[in-house]
């Protein structure tokens, strides 16, 4: 297993990791954007150097961990431009094996040298094991969001958390 940060041809199997998390119904609340944005995203993120990384496993992306500055979405926070959004996805075999953790340490450690002094994230109440990993981190929870209702008809909300990277 390798991690490394994300490339343009990884474009392909980002969708793909990202519908496959999805289609469990689970975890995430929408199916993968279009193509044609995450190629735009993907561009910038290669030419900024943003910390974004894949798990890849011989040649099949496996796994992702993307942290955007505020700005790069026109999110607005204190000190954006230090402030970063984070997301992470794994696929079902992969999990609970310390990829997670992995992709964490890496992800966060670029995060900090890329200037990114706080990071936010948003997961939903029902996923323990994310929230115990980011807890693990130092992630605490900071507010309760909306509600929502995924695809296998379970109703949960997101919380969001937050971890002072700087600090």
């Amino acid at each position: 297993m390798e991690i490394r940060p994300i490339e343009q041809n990884d474009v392909d199997q980002f969708l793909s990791l990202w519908d496959d998390v999805f289609n469990e119904g689970q975890f995430l609340e929408r199916a993968s954007p279009p193509r044609e944005r995450v190629e735009q995203v993907v561009e910038r993120v290669v030419e900024e150097g943003l910390p974004n990384f894949v798990l890849v496993n011989k040649t099949q992306v496996v796994g992702a961990f993307e942290v955007f500055p505020a700005t790069f979405f026109d999110i607005e926070r204190p000190n954006a431009p230090a402030y970063g959004i984070l997301g992470m996805q794994i696929q079902k075999p992969y999990r609970g094996q310390g990829y997670g953790r992995r992709l964490m340490e890496i992800g966060l450690l670029s995060s900090y040298d890329y200037g990114i002094e706080v990071v936010e994230l948003d997961v939903l109440q029902s996923n323990v094991t994310a929230i115990s990993l980011y807890e693990k981190f130092g992630f605490r929870k900071i507010e309760e969001g909306r509600q929502v209702k995924l695809p296998t008809g379970q109703i949960t909300k997101f919380q969001r958390m937050l971890l002072n990277i700087a600090a």
